[in-house]
């Protein structure tokens, strides 16, 4: 086993890959960030339609328009941590059921001096993972904030709409 392993053995039940684990939670982890990729894409355009365009020049001009209110271009990108959040639901159920899977160590938990401790090994690396991806989805909810706030030119603005960072909580 490798030394970076060690630590995440100790919270998983007995056979179960330490490396295969963390494998999935970095799938997760990655999934949810491509997924937040939509925020980039649909901002881009919304900035890209305040302005007009001169065929034929660099030049570009603001055409008076509004900027899309933040939760409309916001829209499902952070779906990807929730939904990571939620998986890890699963991976409680099926390292709970690998107790009863090749060896049936079941028997040797539930004689443990410790009773806890099979449910210490369920859960503690799910839940550290879901509330890793709640976390990662409230980060990234504060970035994108602060990239609608900055990079929108301010006559496009709505009025107030820094009220939106109190939606944020």
């Amino acid at each position: 086993m490798k030394r970076r392993h060690v630590w995440m053995a100790r919270y998983l039940p007995p056979g179960v890959d330490p490396s295969k684990s963390e494998m999935g939670l970095l799938t997760g982890l990655i999934s949810a960030l491509l997924f937040h990729l939509q925020f980039i894409l649909r901002y881009l355009s919304a900035r890209n339609d305040l302005y007009t365009y001169y065929h034929g020049s660099n030049i570009k001009q603001l055409n008076g328009s509004m900027m899309p209110p933040f939760w409309e271009v916001l829209g499902t990108s952070l779906y990807g941590c929730f939904v990571a959040a939620l998986a890890m639901v699963v991976v409680a159920i099926q390292l709970y059921s690998s107790y009863y899977q090749g060896s049936k160590s079941i028997y040797t938990m539930r004689r443990l001096p410790d009773r806890w401790e099979r449910w210490r090994r369920v859960l503690t690396i799910p839940a550290l993972a879901a509330a890793g991806y709640l976390l990662l989805a409230f980060v990234l909810r504060c970035l994108d904030f602060t990239i609608y706030m900055l990079c929108t030119p301010e006559p496009c603005l709505h009025p107030y709409s820094w009220l939106e960072l109190l939606n944020l909580m």
